[in-house]
């Protein structure tokens, strides 16, 4: 869905889509990594969503906002 020359850059395309996450969300990556990558992440600027899925419907584009979500504890769960 989001494919890329590196781990970063696929980042950067997600990132575009859902919009930068926040520090509580880098928190819970519960790595050092997340921290460095703040500024980056930050500076990327969002895409329209619909022009990526031109066919879905809003519900369709919000339900994939959520599944993509930054923090895995934001994303719906079947629990």
């Amino acid at each position: 869905m989001f494919p890329g020359h590196s781990t970063l850059n696929q980042i950067e395309r997600v990132i575009q889509w859902t919009g930068p996450p926040t520090l509580s969300d880098l928190k819970s990556l519960k790595t050092d990594f997340g921290k460095e990558m703040v500024d980056i992440l930050t500076k990327i600027k969002p895409v329209n969503r619909k022009d990526w899925f031109t066919n879905c419907s809003s519900d369709g584009l919000d339900l994939i906002g959520k599944c993509l979500a930054f923090n895995p504890d934001k994303r719906p769960s079947m629990l």
